[in-house]
């Protein structure tokens, strides 16, 4: 039960989270102003903690995240139980892959998708941008990478009230390991993006 609420929420929250730009970064904890020099901003990876609004109370997903400039953005979200992973995002210049590891499924799309979904104006460029802004600042003699945690704060907006889902970036690390893109096993069933998540709003 644990499992499927977290696959649940993982990938329909965490698809929304992808496709809503208009997000502001905050200075982060105490002490987190300082800025470290780094040789290249075109890689990074990072723990992240994804704080998602509900009716009543909010719950925090935990996992990473990890960007190849202009090739690739790997996130991963883990069940907070077992600590294995329980959904995978792969978004590059041209399709996105996701994978519901509860149930065994994936699906591959444009990466155009990201706008045709959810709207926003939202494509890989623009979440690259995002992501590479919360983490570094450009200077005369360089990049430089924020020290501490990075807060991303995304607007949700249902129709009645207005909400935020926050995106914590810690233990930031650059430079990094270079991502490995995966392959969906050749056991799991191959779905469309919307009946995919269609198939998870539906679990009980």
């Amino acid at each position: 039960m644990i499992l499927k609420q977290i696959s649940k929420i993982a990938i329909g929250i965490f698809i929304l989270s992808l496709c809503l730009y208009s997000c502001k970064t905050t200075k982060g904890t105490a002490g987190s102003t300082g800025m470290v020099s780094v040789v290249s901003a075109d890689m990074f990876s990072s723990r992240l903690k994804l704080t998602v609004p509900q009716e009543k109370k909010k719950q925090t997903l935990n996992g990473t995240v990890k960007m190849l400039r202009d090739e690739l953005i790997q996130i991963s979200l883990v069940a907070p139980v077992l600590r294995t992973e329980a959904v995978r995002i792969e978004v590059t210049p041209h399709e996105m892959l996701l994978i519901d590891r509860i149930n065994k499924k994936y699906a591959i799309t444009p990466a155009t998708d990201l706008q045709r979904i959810l709207g926003n104006q939202m494509d890989y460029r623009r979440l690259q941008t995002i992501l590479s802004e919360a983490v570094f600042v450009e200077s005369r003699v360089g990049w430089n990478m924020k020290q501490g945690n990075v807060e991303i704060a995304i607007p949700l907006h249902d129709g009645v009230r207005q909400q935020q889902l926050l995106m914590e970036l810690n233990k930031i690390t650059v430079p990094a390991q270079r991502p490995v893109r995966v392959n969906p096993p050749s056991r799991y069933e191959k779905t469309e993006l919307t009946e995919l998540v269609e198939s998870i709003e539906g679990l009980e």
